[in-house]
């Protein structure tokens, strides 16, 4: 039942890559030792699946919904304090220190402008690190012939202050960026999609480093039947 509205692995483990001399990626997930972990599931899977679970009770024959209630239960017992914590912060646009990993569920889009302009990529697996967590993240990358997911590592630095405004982070999921920023990393990747056909692109103005300014020219062209 859980594996059926899960959005991700329940733990770390379960997750791997395989890099190619290009730079892209192989994904493959579930890896071989999942089956070793399958029954291990960390708090913050929980979190990001309860709701999941509670609209799920009603579709359930007992016993099996009587497991899941009494696993709810126990989630609540055990982890709902620091729950209820983090969804009244996370509410407000906030996140505390010791909730940081909670911010992020593997199959995220991750919002980052470390790279000097905005981008998007997807979540890959759990953040690991203490101080630093680290992201692994793909986006779609093109080799001169096809599209292929790219890896990326994005960082969050652990706040020094208890509680900071999310959008403060370095790296931080999509429902946090503002509409602006989402309709910017929309038609942007659109146009990237778009370059799967044939098409036709030009454009105008500096490059995200403001070092080159690109000037968009068109040359007409005539073509006359010979005979």
């Amino acid at each position: 039942s859980i594996d059926g509205i899960a959005r991700c692995a329940p733990h770390e483990s379960a997750y791997h890559s395989e890099s190619s001399p290009s730079g892209y990626l192989s994904i493959s997930y579930p890896s071989g030792n999942v089956d070793s972990d399958r029954d291990l599931y960390e708090p913050r899977f929980f979190y990001h699946h309860r709701e999941a679970l509670i609209s799920l009770l009603p579709l359930l024959n007992s016993p099996l919904q009587e497991k899941i209630q009494d696993l709810l239960e126990f989630i609540e017992s055990s982890h709902g304090t620091v729950y209820s914590e983090a969804d009244k912060l996370l509410s407000q646009g906030l996140i505390h220190r010791d909730h940081l990993e909670m911010l992020f569920c593997p199959n995220d889009i991750v919002v980052s402008r470390q790279s000097g302009s905005l981008s998007a990529s997807v979540l890959r697996s759990w953040p690991v690190g203490n101080s630093v967590l680290t992201l692994h993240c793909w986006a779609w990358g093109f080799d001169g012939q096809w599209l292929h997911r790219k890896p990326n590592v994005r960082t969050v630095s652990r706040p020094l202050k208890n509680v900071v405004q999310i959008r403060n982070l370095e790296a931080f999921p999509l429902q946090y960026a503002t509409d602006e920023e989402k309709s910017t990393l929309y038609l942007r990747g659109q146009k990237f999609w778009d370059l799967k056909y044939k098409t036709f692109s030009s454009y105008e103005g500096w490059d995200f480093q403001g070092e080159q300014y690109y000037v968009s020219f068109i040359r007409p062209a005539c073509h006359h039947r010979k005979y």
